[in-house]
């Protein structure tokens, strides 16, 4: 997962698809911060012991 790629994010509650913006780790509490912008875009918040019930794929643009 990298800036400028092009995704569709989908979990519980949530589906976000455009293009990354931004992908950030953060150590406490564990969790990953990705921003997308699009129609569907917004920002997703990851807890490392959820990350499993997110599908992220990459979306030829």
């Amino acid at each position: 997962l990298y800036p400028g790629a092009r995704v569709a994010i989908s979990g519980p509650g949530i589906t976000l698809q455009g293009r990354v913006e931004g992908v950030f780790r953060v150590d406490r509490p564990a969790q990953t911060r990705i921003t997308v912008w699009g129609q569907l875009g917004g920002t997703i918040i990851i807890p490392a012991d959820m990350a499993h019930l997110v599908t992220i794929t990459e979306v030829e643009s």
